[in-house]
This record gives C-alpha cells, structure tokens and sequence, in this order.
C-alpha cells in the first residue's frame, strides 16, 4: 500500500534529513580535524623541524638566488654559503654563552673542595654535641627508638615510587634526544627547499595527474560530469 505524504509531512521529513544530513556532516568533519590535529602532535617533532626549515628557505631564498643566479655561483657551492650566513652568528652566540657557562661550571668546580671542608669540619665538631644531645635528650633517645624499631618493609612503597620516577625521567630523555635528532636534519630539509625550484610546487601535474587539464577531458572524468 502506498502512502500519501501531505505537504506539510513532506516538508518536515525534509527538514529533518536536511538536520540530520548536516549533523552528520558536521560531525564527520569535526572527527577529520580532531584526527588530523592528533596526528600532528604525535609527529610533531617530524613537522615541526620541516616547517621551521620550510620557513627559513623562504626567508633565505633571496640571497641563494643572488648567489646562485647573478653571481652564478654552483647550486651546491651557494647553499653551503647559505648555511655558514645561517650558522655562524648561531655559532658565535653559542660559543660565547656555551663559554661563559663553562666558566662559572668551571668555578663551581673550583670551590666544591673548599666546601668539602667546610661541611667536614662543621660535622667534626657539631657530632659529639649532636651524640651528647641524643643521649641526654628523651624526645631525641625516642626518636632514635623509633627509627631502630622501624619496619624496612614499609620503605617499599617509597622505593618502588623512586622507580617510577626514574623510569619517566628515562623516557624524557629518550624523548629528547629523538627530539633531538629530528632537528639535527633541519639542515637536510632546508637544503632541499632552497634547491627545489617553486614552480614545482604550483606545477603538480607531475604528481597529481588527474589534474591536468587533459585529464579533466577523459571519458571518466566526462561521465562523473555528467552523473553530477
């Protein structure tokens, strides 16, 4: 049996395929970010380093270009002149504040024997009236009571904590030095942009071939036309 829908019906059952359409929608788009923006911070330290260096070839382009255009300098030959403009004031900077921490780490050094001496000096004459204290004092012969009579098995607890937080600092610096090397081809991925011609990336009918105009004249492409 078929049923008659009214105007009136047919215009709510629209209404509420159109709500439920856009809902799903919004929620298959909402889905699509809230993955992508994970994905980006489980590899951050992938993109980062290559947006930095995306960047950097950007800012540096103009001077690779005078090097290697007018005064035609090799490829090769104007990045690495590129590189050293980059890394030198960055060396510079690092030398200079990598030197002045030396110095005080240095003097640290220096003084932690004339300390030793202190604090064992200090404790040479501080323990016999610190034993004199313990013997005559009963709140002090109490505590020394209560920490013979200590139960070692209650110190587990705070043993297996220092195990955790040995094991999260372990996986810090393991984190680190991945962060650490992902960096460490910053220089990699800055060559590549500067040799990398622009039109390349505006040019992708090398890489998307169903781009190209010729492409859009294809059968396939006709009858999807056609269908939409």
């Amino acid at each position: 049996m078929q049923i008659e829908l009214s105007e009136r019906q047919r215009a709510t059952v629209a209404a509420a395929a159109t709500i439920a359409a856009a809902a799903v929608i919004l929620a298959a788009v909402v889905a699509l970010f809230w993955a992508i923006g994970s994905f980006f911070a489980a590899f951050s330290n992938v993109f980062l380093p290559l947006a930095v260096a995306a960047v950097l070839a950007f800012v540096l382009r103009p001077c690779y270009e005078l090097l290697n255009e007018r005064l035609r300098f090799p490829k090769i030959l104007a990045v690495a002149a590129v590189l050293l403009s980059l890394l030198l004031p960055v060396a510079g900077f690092a030398w200079f504040f990598g030197a002045l921490a030396a110095s005080q780490i240095t003097g640290l050094l220096d003084a932690l024997p004339d300390a030793r001496d202190r604090i064992m000096t200090w404790v040479s004459e501080s323990l016999p009236a610190l034993n004199e204290f313990m013997e005559t004092n009963p709140f002090a012969g109490r505590i020394s009571q209560a920490v013979e009579e200590m139960d070692l098995t209650s110190l587990l607890p705070g043993f297996g904590l220092v195990g955790d937080t040995a094991l999260e600092v372990l996986q810090s610096v393991g984190a680190g030095l991945a962060a650490l090397f992902a960096w460490a081809v910053l220089p990699v991925y800055l060559c590549f942009f500067l040799i990398v011609e622009p039109d390349r990336f505006r040019k992708l009918d090398h890489l998307f071939p169903f781009l190209s105009p010729s492409a859009s004249r294809s059968p396939v492409c006709a009858t999807a036309s056609s269908w939409a």
